[in-house]
């Protein structure tokens, strides 16, 4: 399985960004992290439960305020912590099926 994690710039300092690429890194998931706010993961074969991922990783990095979990194959699934007047966008163009 793929996914995309994103995150808020303006909340999200290098540490916690290095700590985030390391907790990905950690499970044996392979990681791409080109961009500064940006990470791709392929966890090979293995299923991802967003919202147990979205409560492990803000347990392992409490700092992290503002991101977002959304699968980059298959059914669209997501789970994260965004602003709220983010979620009708989000829920009318990017979970709409094609």
């Amino acid at each position: 399985m793929r996914l995309i994690i994103a995150t808020d710039t303006s909340v999200f300092e290098v540490a916690s960004r290095n700590a985030l690429t390391a907790f990905l890194e950690a499970k044996g998931w392979s990681v791409w992290h080109w961009y500064a706010q940006l990470w791709l993961i392929d966890t090979g074969s293995e299923a991802v439960n967003f919202i147990a991922l979205r409560e492990e990783i803000r347990k392992a990095i409490p700092t992290l305020s503002h991101f977002l979990l959304t699968s980059a194959e298959g059914p669209t699934d997501h789970a994260g912590m965004v602003p709220k007047e983010s979620t009708a966008w989000f829920k009318q163009h990017w979970l709409r099926k094609p």
